[in-house]
C-alpha cells in the first residue's frame, strides 16, 4: 500500500558542509536566498554558490552570515562540539 510520498534517508554527512548548514540556518530564519543576499550585500548567485559548496565565503563574511542568521559561526563552519 502506497502512502503517497517517498521517504529519503539523509546521511549525517549531508550536514557536514558549510553550505548545507548555512542553507538550513537560512530556512530556519524563513529567509529566501534573495533576502539574505540583500542583508549580506552580495549577489544572490554568490550566496547560492556558497550554499551549494561551489565556492566558500571569505572569512570576514562568515561572521556576517552568522549574525544575519542568528547562529554561531562555529556551527556554520562545523566546529561546534569539537574539543
Amino acid at each position: 500500500m502506497s502512502i503517497g510520498f517517498t521517504a529519503y534517508f539523509v546521511p549525517s554527512s549531508y550536514m557536514n558542509t558549510f553550505g548545507t548548514r548555512m542553507r538550513a540556518a537560512r530556512l530556519t530564519e524563513n529567509l529566501t536566498q534573495e533576502e539574505l543576499a540583500k542583508i549580506l550585500d552580495v549577489n544572490a548567485r554568490t550566496l547560492s554558490s556558497w550554499e551549494t559548496d561551489t565556492n566558500e565565503p571569505p572569512i570576514k563574511m562568515i561572521v556576517k552570515i552568522a549574525l544575519a542568521l542568528n547562529c554561531d559561526a562555529n556551527h556554520l563552519t562545523g566546529y561546534d562540539g569539537m574539543k
